[in-house]
């Protein structure tokens, strides 16, 4: 009884290496691919800036306003 643990889990070794070499096969024709090039950034090109529009300026001057301005000096 023991010995034929043995046997049958040497047997499971056996197909598991097995196993490892086909997936090690795999693996090399994956990485035959050609590289994929990297992408860079060149800070050098500006795009255009757009306008800002801020609107209310010349508003009324309410409660919550008052608050926004003292909190935000």
């Amino acid at each position: 009884m023991f010995f034929s643990e043995i046997e049958k889990l040497r047997n499971e070794i056996n197909e598991l290496k097995l196993a490892k070499v086909e997936v090690e096969e795999v693996s090399v024709e994956l990485s035959a691919e050609p590289e994929v090039e990297g992408i860079s950034h060149n800070p050098e090109n500006v795009s255009a800036k757009k306008e800002l529009n801020l609107y209310s300026q010349k508003g009324k001057n309410n409660t919550i306003n008052r608050i926004f301005n003292t909190l935000n000096k």
